[in-house]
Order: structure tokens, then sequence, then C-alpha cells
């Protein structure tokens, strides 16, 4: 969480990132709206079949997202993550994980939508 503004995301290093062009800092949040919910819901499918693999792509691949929207509350993916490289994990600490990713997801995304419809205006 963001100290200073008391958010899940800090825009920062996003705004680094693009130079501060609000159209590509807009475009990019788009983009992490949608791609997180079809990713956790392909984490969850993979943590049913127990296609750890999968799963270890997934985290990684939004762990990488989760950077560039700043997001600091990481927690549980680092958890789901390191389960996953050492250790075939339970199923059931991979779900309780998952739920706690998605809390903070659906915050993180609801910011995201607010400051994506600032960006724009």
């Amino acid at each position: 969480m963001n100290i200073e503004t008391n958010k899940i995301m800090d825009l920062r290093f996003l705004s680094k990132f693009t130079g501060g062009d609000k159209v590509k800092m807009e475009r990019y949040i788009n983009m992490f709206i949608r791609f997180i919910p079809a990713h956790l819901e392909k984490m969850e499918k993979c943590v049913h079949e127990k296609n750890w693999e999968g799963c270890f792509i997934c985290a990684n691949l939004m762990k990488a997202q989760m950077v560039y929207m700043g997001i600091r509350s990481q927690e549980n993916l680092e958890m789901i993550v390191e389960n996953l490289k050492f250790k075939k994990p339970s199923s059931s600490k991979l779900k309780e994980f998952l739920n706690g990713l998605r809390i903070n997801l659906n915050l993180a995304m609801e910011e995201l939508k607010e400051e994506g419809n600032a960006l724009s205006t």
C-alpha cells in the first residue's frame, strides 16, 4: 500500500516508463484491467487441476504486470511463486493465497479505473 496516498497502487513507475504520456498510461492501465481477471481465472484453473507449472507461469506474468502498475501488495503472489518454486504446494494453501490476491487486485483495479478515467479527461 502506498503510505502517502493510502492506495494499493502507485503509478510513479508507469509514469516514468511512459515518459508521463497520459495516453500511453491510460492504454497500459486498460491493458492491465483486461489482462488480470483472465490470468486470475487461468491460475485458479491451474490450481484446481494441480498444474503447478501453468500456475507458476501465470504468477510470474501477473507479477510483472503488477510491478508496472506499482501494486505493492504482492505478498500473496510472492507466496504462490515461492511455494511453486520449491515444492508441490497444497491446493488449499494456494487457494488461500489466491483469495487474498484476488481481493487486492480487485481493489487495485478499481483504483486504476479511477486513475484511467482521470487521465482521459
